[in-house]
């Protein structure tokens, strides 16, 4: 078990799914992350100074978009000003909460990522990384490529999770009693897997992806959506520009632009399934909880869909289907 580094004043002040990650994480790794946090990470003094100077603490916190509206109300009439006396310590400790995470997630990808591609042959040690995955290559290297193994937690044999579904399970969600028809499985060059399982009810039908990042199981359920439903001429697009626009529009809601994974997929629910070589952007509402996601696994083979995060405990019921 690596030794943990980071001193308890530090500690007690970070988001508990961050500390879970840095103790299990080699000191080099941690000492990576402590040079990060310690450079970027926002001080409660520098914010009150700022406050006193005009709302620049907004611009320290690179909350543009406040800023602009604080000034433009001259601080809600002075009330706003009042009440950001009081809300400082909170808006301090929410951005440096998102810088740790940034930061837990950069020493990750430039340390333990880059080991574990390379330790199951995804790229040799004189690659340069991220290496860009070329879509178009005659030469695919997806060619005999295996899904990784994903280590699961242990289980009582009568109380299954979301993250030992298997196709055949049973699952109730939503009020509903579904079945999983297919599973496919996503390994991204950033080190991380996500299994996909297809869920049935009747004639509805949805998938939810299933991650573990930063000691914690994440659940997302979709629905595939057309891609000409989003943007007329979107595949058209991406094929010109090699990616496609920042902001994207899908009924009501606007997403931005955010990651850009490379990384193989496999459908695991055909036994002679082959690797897909496979881009995938990801879009984001303002919120951060709705996922749009467009995939491209061929010269012109796409596929996008919609979701939203979920609690893992709105998955009950869990049970293997008497045919396995």
């Amino acid at each position: 078990m690596p030794k943990a580094i980071i001193p308890y004043n530090l500690d007690k002040k970070l988001p508990f799914a961050v500390k879970n990650q840095l103790r299990q994480l080699p000191e080099n790794v941690q000492k990576d992350f402590l040079r990060e946090y310690k450079k970027r990470s926002k001080d409660l003094a520098t914010a009150y100074l700022l406050h006193l100077l005009g709302g620049l603490h907004y611009l320290y916190v690179n909350k543009i978009a406040l800023f602009i509206f604080y000034i433009l109300t001259f601080a809600g009439f002075g009330f706003w000003f009042l009440a950001d006396l009081i809300r400082l310590p909170r808006i301090i400790r929410e951005a440096n909460d998102r810088i740790a995470d940034d930061c837990l997630r950069e020493v990750m990808y430039r340390h333990q990522s880059y080991q574990d591609i390379v330790n199951q042959g995804y790229i040799s040690k004189n690659t340069s990384y991220p290496p860009k995955l070329s879509i178009n290559d005659s030469q695919p290297r997806s060619k005999g490529r295996q899904p990784r193994e994903i280590g699961m937690i242990e289980r009582n044999p009568i109380d299954f999770q979301v993250e030992h579904l298997k196709t055949g399970f049973l699952l109730d969600y939503g009020l509903k009693t579904w079945t999983v028809k297919g599973e496919r499985q996503y390994d991204w060059y950033s080190g991380v897997s996500e299994r996909e399982f297809m869920l049935k009810h009747a004639q509805n039908r949805c998938f939810l992806t299933v991650w573990y990042e930063y000691g914690i199981w994440n659940t997302q359920v979709a629905e595939e959506v057309n891609l000409q439903s989003i943007q007329e001429g979107l595949d058209q697009e991406i094929l010109t520009k090699q990616s496609p626009p920042n902001i994207l529009h899908y009924g009501d809601l606007k997403f931005y632009r955010g990651d850009l994974q490379e990384g193989f997929l496999f459908d695991k629910s055909h036994p002679n399934f082959k690797a897909q070589k496979l881009l995938a952007w990801d879009y984001y509402d303002q919120s951060r909880q709705k996922i749009l996601r467009i995939e491209q696994s061929g010269r012109r083979k796409f596929r996008s869909k919609v979701g939203f995060m979920v609690d893992k405990m709105n998955f009950t019921e869990i049970l293997p289907s008497s045919t396995i």
